[in-house]
């Protein structure tokens, strides 16, 4: 995630929570992605994620959204069209970019 830049074309993209405190989106999308990559079933998952600190030193993470804030993103994703067209947009530029660099790596 980090070589391919996705939390900084997230922020680029996707519209910013309307808080200042909110979490920016790329870090709610890399909870996501880890979610997925652990096999994550459900959003409180993300409180064991936390739970994990070699995993959270690795990824060099200080603290991820809980639960509630998972749940509260999703729904402001799906009930807004900008923000779905900005989901759209994000899905293609991660795909665009994963291939460049399988086809880079392939073409040494």
């Amino acid at each position: 995630m980090r070589c391919l830049g996705l939390a900084g074309l997230a922020n680029c993209l996707m519209p910013r929570p309307g808080s200042k405190r909110g979490y920016v989106p790329g870090a709610l999308l890399q909870t996501f992605m880890l979610k997925l990559h652990e096999g994550g079933r459900c959003l409180d998952d993300a409180r064991e994620m936390h739970c994990e600190q070699p995993l959270m030193k690795l990824l060099r993470l200080k603290r991820i959204p809980g639960a509630r804030t998972l749940g509260n993103a999703l729904l402001r994703v799906g009930h807004s069209q900008p923000a779905q067209q900005a989901f759209w947009n994000l899905t293609n530029g991660c795909c665009r970019r994963a291939s460049s660099a399988l086809y880079r790596a392939y073409d040494e």
